[in-house]
């Protein structure tokens, strides 16, 4: 995903949108070049997550809190 740090050198903005599992495949020096994450939580319930998309909420959480600790823009949309 060398895409951002690209986008960035040539003073493309860039935004992310995730379901909130990038850090499997975007380092934070990659996520450092994003101006805009919009994270897409399917359910802040557990069950209901795993119901939903097969996978735990935690990562899509620590995704959220590490966004908001980076001073990164954040759309949240699909919380349910």
């Amino acid at each position: 995903m060398r895409k951002f740090s690209a986008a960035w050198d040539m003073g493309i903005r860039t935004a992310l949108d995730t379901s909130g599992y990038e850090g499997e495949r975007l380092s934070d020096d990659e996520l450092k070049k994003v101006e805009l994450v919009s994270l897409d939580i399917q359910s802040r319930d557990s069950n209901g997550h795993r119901k939903l998309t097969g996978k735990d909420v935690e990562p899509v959480c620590e995704a959220a809190v590490g966004t908001e600790a980076d001073g990164l823009p954040e759309i949240r949309a699909g919380a349910g």
